[in-house]
């Protein structure tokens, strides 16, 4: 199995200034409503219950724009606060690779497949499918990898920025510019 380099997730103060970029795209009419911001007790109640601290990028996302709502493509981002049972279970669990997997035999990515998918939110799909996922605790925690393989792999698509910000905001932008050429 070969791995590649992925970028780190961004400090606090980079993730601030992204977010200070959101909350101005947030106000534009074409960005569709999120469901309520999370309260720093909400937080540090559900980083408790899974054991770990959110990634800060996420965790002011949710702090600042709210849960759920406009996503990366077609599709909204699922709510967290509505997510239950096995989905949280899996996201509870420890994301083990230490970088994303490139290329490989079928068996190969089947077998790290398992490994992927814990420790991870799935942010939903992006318009040709491949499906996003945030790593949520781990040394990849924060960034956003993209299964290029369709089986949960873990196969990034490193033309995309992997901070979970940067890409809502490139998102954000996005549906922006569709508006405008819509009126």
């Amino acid at each position: 199995m070969k791995i590649k380099s992925q970028t780190k997730a961004p400090k606090k103060k980079k993730s601030q200034k992204e977010i200070d970029k959101l909350l101005k795209l947030v106000a534009h009419p074409a960005i569709p409503p999120r469901g309520p911001c999370w309260s720093e007790k909400e937080l540090l109640s559900f980083e408790k219950k899974m054991g770990f601290n959110l990634p800060e990028n996420f965790r002011l996302y949710l702090e600042k724009i709210g849960d759920g709502g406009a996503g990366f493509s077609y599709e909204e981002l699922p709510s967290l606060r509505k997510l239950k049972g096995p989905l949280l279970n899996r996201m509870k669990q420890k994301f083990t690779l230490k970088g994303p997997v490139e290329g490989g035999s079928r068996s190969t990515l089947n077998k790290a497949s398992g490994s992927f998918l814990k420790g991870c939110f799935h942010l939903g799909h992006r318009s040709d499918g491949l499906d996003l996922w945030l790593v949520l605790n781990g040394l990849h925690a924060g960034e956003v990898w993209v299964d290029g393989s369709g089986i949960g792999a873990g196969l990034v698509d490193t033309e995309d920025p992997a901070d979970f910000l940067l890409l809502q905001t490139k998102a954000f932008k996005n549906l922006i510019k569709k508006y405008a050429k819509n009126r």
